[in-house]
C-alpha cells in the first residue's frame, strides 16, 4: 500500500510520519485490497492537531477525520475508526 502525505506542517519529524506508515500499513489485515492512501496533518491555532486519513479501496473511498491534543492521539482514533469502516466495506463484499 502507498501512503501519500499532503499539507505536513512545519515541526512534524519523520518519526511521526513513519509511525503513521506502520500504523496504517496494518490496516491491511483487515482488507488487503488497499490501492492508495492519503495523509492530511494540520495543526489548529496551536490548540488542537488534526489528521485526515483517505483509504482508496477498490469501488470506494473511505475517509476519517479526527482532532486531538497530539498527532498521535488522533491517529490512534483514526486507525480505530478505519478499521471499523474496512471490516463493514469487506463485509459487504461478501454479501454480494
Amino acid at each position: 500500500m502507498k501512503v501519500e502525505f499532503e499539507k505536513i506542517p512545519e515541526g512534524v519529524n519523520s518519526q511521526l510520519t513513519e509511525l503513521i506508515e506502520r500504523k496504517l500499513q496494518k490496516l491491511e489485515r483487515y482488507y488487503e485490497n488497499i490501492v492508495h492512501t492519503v495523509v492530511y496533518l494540520r495543526e489548529n491555532g496551536g490548540v488542537s492537531k488534526e489528521l485526515e486519513v483517505k483509504l482508496i479501496v477498490k469501488d470506494q473511498t473511505l475517509f476519517v477525520k479526527e482532532d486531538a491534543t497530539t498527532f498521535e492521539e488522533a491517529l490512534e482514533k483514526a486507525i480505530e475508526t478505519m478499521s471499523r469502516q474496512l471490516k463493514k466495506y469487506k463485509d459487504k463484499l461478501k454479501e454480494k
